[in-house]
């Protein structure tokens, strides 16, 4: 392949690929061509003949204003029948003059027939608006949670591929508007939690989030650059302005290839989409069981503040005029939320016995012993506020053309975030330390760490477009632009971190689920902040910007071909997409003089004068500390005495060795400057056949060519490189560089940009079978095929050099894409009362399947200028892996128990899955020391290699959610249960070693009094049973992150 196009858009080797793939759409429409005459002579012999008559209208849910899509239009007696629209639009054509029955269904609403009369030539226009005896109650409340139910399954039925549609308000309130509290119902679905208590990103099936495709309207979304990763932060999306939610279990051709990890698109809102004015109203108080006294106490902000925060919400929809409407959907919300979480770990995780290993190949099993290198504790607390405006417009041009332009603005900030950090680092562990016991009689070290931060981000997106319906041919095309900026407040963002060297410590209890008891035994009393001498500031932040730009255009034509009905789609899209990255990164060592690196002059002020006055000695863990040290009163200090402190920004440059450099502020720097730019050309071609009343199929596929350029810093560590004759010669008259003497010039060119650039393309076939065998029982059968691009992170030039051990973490530019190919099967039972039944079948095989390799190489000492042997860590496309389960789902209002249980509906969802990955493996035990010999090296990158099956890493295995929902006339209320197992989160591909996230059962709990007709009260508790995020490595802790428990209360008022 041709990894660096140079004169064309497409190399050779693209272009031969793309002549192979155009075949295949009308490989497909002939394949449905073989099949239709055969299919044709068993269509209904009622079926009409063709005519010009045309019937056209909208259909509407009476009681709420609101359009209906797929709801169903039958010309009874006729065999013809359409779906409505996004905007309860629906049009049956090839009627012929006389007199017919229209009958329009959707679940939940009774059904309406009306008498419509054809004349030659002429459109007739009729809308339904659906009711049900729900809304003829005068007195009855109808919730929101009801309305989606009933449409959740209605939209679920009529779908001809596997997905759920789900209206944003489907489960009542969802707390902090964080659309992943949501998501975490739907079957498939599970989210990770960001330190134990915000829904931070998805998991469809299991699968890793940085797999999943996440688009807005059918366009790529820009999320928070604060990393290299593509997973889509959910703390940064607004669900305020989102009307539905689409997850697609089988993704068809119109959606990006991209999907591995499932793909999911919300629709926004549009006034085009309802009758009427609506306006909504939503004020509430966040709080969280951490913090749940009124007055001011301790956090991130200077002085003390609250802890309970305000939010409110407007919501205005509203179309003006009759002819020519102008559509208006504003959305403005104002929020503030305080967080805190505790969280426990083993930085150096588990040191196994090298002897046991080494007996084992290399393999670490659950019986090794071994030490505990070190321990962490931390606790956090973060107070956010989230200010968010959306306007989306409609105008309707003319009878078959409108137009729409979908503007969003966000911006979160800080108001002030906080953490403490205790790490024990053992020195040299006598017989008698064990995996449940650290023993240090000497050398061991207590460091303390205190920061404060306050992390602003902003984004906003554009999105207008055109929208023709001329008569049967549907035409939409758009552009867009997304874009988010991550740049921390730079005067609020610092820590400070100040330790105790030479002490003799134990830490008993620790492999169990305590956070273990630390006993001194020998040194300075580490509790007196008087015996502290040293103490460095440091202010480390990523910043940068992503941003997604693209356009796309789609078509839709329905017609008959032999007698059967086809529905022919096509569209293209390009989306572009750029991450920009940037590290700052200061170190200020208070050592008495700016010009010395050494601690303990005289001139050195006492670290007691910083003891933070509101916080003392306290903290959240049993473990004893010292008197906090207060980062502003540091801060403080340094503005007012900067010559008090050593900063090593640039020095050493000149020096043969040049560690002092690389430890620098410069060199930080510059490793953090990366950028990226992914381009991608699709097209997509996909037809649906109707080829029996309850036998629908459908075939396609997507081209995808895929450009990819990105930078990073590659850093010259060649010794003696300014010297005579060298490279930078700064010695020899007539050098380039003769005389140079300017550190920072120096510097730079020891930095060089390195571009990786890369190009591939692949074909996505799809196809996928709808059957309704009976009237309520309906089967599905999908083969699909997809991708999971690598993060940016693992692309973008550079190698990550950890000198001490003689190891490099490279980044892979030519890594490519995993492919998957998935075979679903699903059956959905649908039961009275707006229930249902659902199992699906599904397995995906992996191909080019990224993991980790280690190998070795010769890099030259910095001092001796000798070669010596390295260990080198990267990733490959080398492996392959399956994933296959089931997920199954129930939901059935109870009222066919009895009519006591009306008001009642229970839903429950169950997902297996069974994750594997195989990868060559050489069987030697990799080499992480100091001065590792030749011989060592050898003996490892010489020994076998094997083929080892392990669980797939990442990915969760199982996990359900049952919940009980009531809807009376005044009260309503659920409780919702979450059950995610044990899975492997990390996999260490040296020993084989998982470590794994401990099962977890959450339980959520709401409440909603019906005040009147339009206002509501509600009261919501997410994890009533605080439960905690734990890891564990051979059923040993790991680490885990307990929280607080959000609640919130307010009120609501629906006009």
């Amino acid at each position: 392949m041709n990894t660096t196009p140079k004169d064309t858009l497409l190399s050779v080797a693209h272009r031969s690929r793309l002549r192979s793939a155009v075949p295949v759409l009308p490989l497909a429409c002939a394949l449905l061509g073989g099949i239709l005459p055969t299919s044709s002579a068993l269509a209904q012999s009622t079926e009409a003949r063709q005519g010009s008559g045309v019937i056209t209208g909208r259909i509407s849910n009476g009681g709420t204003g609101q359009y209906l899509q797929n709801a169903v239009i039958v010309v009874d007696g006729t065999g013809l029948q359409a779906r409505t629209s996004t905007d309860g639009y629906f049009r049956i054509s090839g009627l012929t003059p006389g007199t017919y029955k229209v009958t329009a269904t959707y679940t939940g609403l009774n059904a309406e027939t009306r008498t419509v009369v054809i004349s030659e030539g002429k459109d007739e226009m009729v809308d339904f608006d659906l009711s049900s005896e729900i809304y003829m109650l005068g007195e009855f409340i109808v919730s929101s949670e009801r309305e989606g139910s009933a449409r959740a399954i209605q939209e679920k039925r009529e779908s001809m591929s596997m997905k759920n549609i789900v209206a944003a308000d489907s489960f009542g309130n969802v707390v902090d508007g964080n659309i992943g509290e949501l998501m975490k119902n739907l079957p498939g679905i599970t989210v990770d939690y960001a330190g134990g208590e915000d829904a931070a990103a998805m998991r469809f099936r299991g699968m890793d989030p940085s797999l999943a495709s996440i688009t807005m309207d059918g366009n790529s979304i820009a999320t928070s650059p604060g990393g290299d990763s593509r997973s889509f932060s959910l703390t940064d999306f607004a669900i305020q302005n989102i009307e539905t939610i689409e997850v697609n279990l089988a993704p068809t051709p119109e959606q990006p290839a991209n999907s591995m990890g499932g793909s999911i698109n919300f629709k926004t809102k549009s006034a085009f989409n309802q009758k009427g004015r609506r306006i909504r109203l939503d004020a509430n108080l966040s709080l969280n069981s951490a913090e749940l006294e009124f007055q001011k106490t301790p956090g991130g902000a200077r002085t003390p503040d609250r802890k309970l925060m305000p939010g409110f919400t407007l919501s205005y929809t509203e179309a003006f005029g009759r002819e020519r409407p102008i559509g208006v959907s504003l959305v403005a919300s104002f929020s503030q939320r305080f967080r805190f979480n505790n969280s426990y770990s083993l930085p150096g995780g588990y040191a196994y016995n090298a002897s046991d290993l080494a007996a084992n190949g290399g393999l670490a099993t659950p019986e090794m012993q071994g030490t505990i290198p070190s321990v962490l504790w931390t606790e956090r607390a973060q107070a956010n506020e989230r200010r968010y405006i959306a306007l989306n417009l409609d105008y309707k041009l003319s009878d078959s053309t409108s137009l729409f332009l979908y503007n969003s603005l966000t911006q979160d900030r800080g108001l002030g975030d906080y953490g403490h950090t205790v790490r024990v680092t053992s020195g040299i562990q006598p017989v008698g330390a064990s995996f449940d016991k650290m023993l240090s009689p000497t050398g061991a070290s207590f460091g303390m760490s205190t920061s404060v931060s306050n992390n602003n981000t902003r984004g906003f997106s554009v999105n207008p477009g055109v929208k023709h319906r001329f008569g049967d041919l549907q035409i939409t095309y758009d552009a867009y632009l997304s874009r988010s900026e991550y740049k921390p407040d730079h005067d609020r963002n610092y820590s400070v971190g100040y330790g105790l060297n030479g002490l003799g410590l134990t830490i008993d209890g620790i492999s169990g689920n305590a956070t273990g008891v630390l006993t001194q035994t020998s040194g300075v009393d580490y509790k007196n902040i008087a015996n502290y001498r040293s103490l460095s500031m440091y202010q480390d932040y990523t910043y940068g910007t992503d941003e997604q730009r693209g356009a796309k255009i789609d078509g839709k034509k329905p017609f008959s071909f032999w007698g059967v009905p086809v529905e022919l789609q096509l569209g293209a899209r390009y989306n572009e997409q750029t991450r920009d990255l940037h590290r700052f990164y200061r170190k200020w060592d208070l050592t008495g003089n700016s010009s010395s690196s050494a601690f303990g002059t005289a001139a050195e002020p006492n670290l007691q004068q910083f003891a933070d006055p509101y916080f003392g000695d306290q903290w959240n863990f049993d473990v004893p500390v010292p008197n906090w040290i207060s980062p502003y009163l540091v801060h403080d200090y340094y503005t007012t005495q900067p010559g008090m402190f050593y900063n090593n920004y640039i020095e050493g440059v000149l020096s043969n060795d040049r560690s002092l450099f690389i430890q620098g502020s410069y060199s930080r720097e510059r490793y953090g400057d990366r950028d990226s730019k992914e381009q991608i050309y699709a097209t997509y071609g996909m037809a649906t056949a109707k080829l029996r009343p309850n036998l629908v199929l459908m075939a396609g596929v997507r081209y995808e060519f895929t450009k990819l350029t990105a930078t990073g810093i590659r850093y010259d560590s060649t010794s003696n490189i300014f010297q005579t004759g060298r490279r930078f010669d700064t010695v020899t008259v007539g050098s380039p560089y003769y005389g140079i003497t300017d550190q920072q010039y120096l510097a730079n060119l020891l930095f060089e940009p390195v571009t990786g650039r890369k190009s591939y393309d692949k074909v996505f076939p799809n196809v996928q079978v709808r059957y309704e065998p009976l009237k309520n029982l309906v089967a599905r059968a999908a083969y699909t095929t997809n991708m999971g691009r690598p993060d940016f992170g693992a692309v973008m030039p550079g190698d990550n050099v950890y000198d001490h051990i003689n190891l490099v973490r490279r980044n892979n530019t030519k890594l490519m894409p995993q492919e998957g190919t998935n075979y679903d099967f699903n059956l959905e039972y649908y039961l009275p009362r707006s229930g249902v039944l659902s199992v699906t079948f599904f397995r995906q095989d992996i191909e080019k399947y990224i993991y980790s390799v280690i190998y070795s190489e010769t890099r030259p000492n910095s001092v001796s200028g000798l070669d010596e042997p390295w260990t080198i860590e990267t990733r490959e496309n080398a492996g392959k892996g399956k994933n296959e389960g089931v997920e199954f789902e129930y939901r059935q209002k109870l009222g066919f128990i009895t009519h006591y249980l009306r008001d009642l509906e229970f839903r429950a969802v169950f997902s297996a899955a069974d994750p594997e990955a195989q990868f060559l493996r050489r069987t030697g035990t990799p080499i992480y020391q100091d001065n590792p010999t030749q011989a060592e090296v050898d003996a490892y990158m010489n020994s076998p290699m094997e083929w080892t099956k392990i669980p797939l890493a990442n990915v969760v295995e199982k996990s359900a959610n049952v919940r009980l929902t009531y809807n009376g006339r005044r009260f309503s209320g659920s409780v919702a249960a979450f059950w995610r197992d044990e899975f492997a989160r990390t996999l260490n591909l040296g020993t084989l070693a998982h470590t794994y996230q401990a099962a977890d059962l959450r339980v959520d709990l709401n409440l909603t009094y019906k005040m009147s007709s339009h206002w509501n009260a509600y009261f919501d508790w997410r994890n009533v049973t605080d439960e905690a995020d734990e890891r564990s490595i051979f059923s040993r802790t790991g680490g885990y992150y307990t929280s607080g428990m959000v609640m919130n209360v307010g009120i609501k008022a629906n006009f």
